[in-house]
């Protein structure tokens, strides 16, 4: 298989613990991560622009520098650009590629609908509003927020059996 490598940029790999920095690689049909330092057993991650479902700009120690790839069978990755410009144009480049063919474009009315209907439980459709929020798994600094439910409110002591 050919591939044209369309750009190459320096970037940091968030996960929940750790920042990996490293070298991310698109070229029309693939995308690759080279981490400068080998903390996963693959020298190269690689992952298939077809299987890309979504992407999210993202903060990142609250700058606009963050993106995170949503992939197919629920897999993200989280990365940190060196600039906010870096990041916009990185993404349009993605975007144009022709092997880039899943984008699932967020419509929040829609979102709003399926959850009203039935369609979607209150654990996606949170999961939803903590990603609109950008709130991520990837970052511990914008995690997700999810309510704690109580039935009962008046009495002095709770069974959290039976919240």
């Amino acid at each position: 298989l050919y591939e044209d490598i369309v750009v190459s940029v320096n970037v940091e790999q968030v996960s929940a613990l750790t920042t990996n920095p490293g070298r991310l690689v698109l070229t029309n049909a693939m995308l690759y991560f080279q981490p400068f330092n080998n903390i996963h057993a693959d020298p190269v991650q690689k992952y298939k622009l077809g299987d890309l479902v979504n992407l999210v700009n993202r903060r990142y120690l609250l700058k606009e520098k963050g993106l995170e790839l949503f992939f197919m069978l629920s897999k993200s990755l989280f990365f940190s650009f060196e600039a906010q410009n870096d990041r916009d144009r990185f993404v349009v480049l993605l975007s144009r590629q022709p092997s880039v063919t899943r984008l699932e474009p967020s419509n929040r009315e829609n979102m709003i609908q399926k959850w009203q209907d039935g369609e979607i439980d209150n654990f996606t459709y949170l999961l939803y509003l903590n990603s609109v929020a950008d709130r991520s798994f990837n970052d511990l600094t914008q995690y997700p927020v999810f309510p704690w439910v109580l039935k009962d409110y008046t009495s002095k002591r709770l069974d959290l059996q039976n919240p």
